[in-house]
């Protein structure tokens, strides 16, 4: 799927710019596939930009679950992953970024 991210102007909540590293699974129906590793490029109210470390193959409206670290966690401080989902809205295969609205 090759889709140019959505023009600024189109989004209904403001996005922060962020880079939090994240995991990522596609889901389907059988259950979750592989875990990739990739960076939280923006966020806001309505979803996510992700940059994934290498190209992974999307589809629109595909689901993945994504898992964030807090900032500052580490072992042992009572600080958990956060889990999320998403369905992919577009997808740009030569910069490796997909954007997610959430779910």
């Amino acid at each position: 799927m090759q889709q140019n991210q959505p023009s600024t102007n189109r989004r209904r909540a403001e996005r922060r710019s962020l880079k939090r590293v994240v995991s990522f699974s596609c889901l389907d129906e059988k259950g979750r596939s592989d875990w990739y590793l990739g960076t939280i490029r923006d966020a806001g109210l309505g979803g996510i930009k992700i940059q994934s470390n290498r190209a992974v193959a999307l589809h629109r409206g595909q689901r993945l679950s994504i898992l964030c670290v807090p900032e500052g966690s580490r072992p042992g401080n009572g600080q958990e992953a956060v889990q999320m989902h998403g369905q992919v809205v577009w997808q740009d295969m030569g910069s490796y970024c997909f954007g997610l609205e959430y779910i």
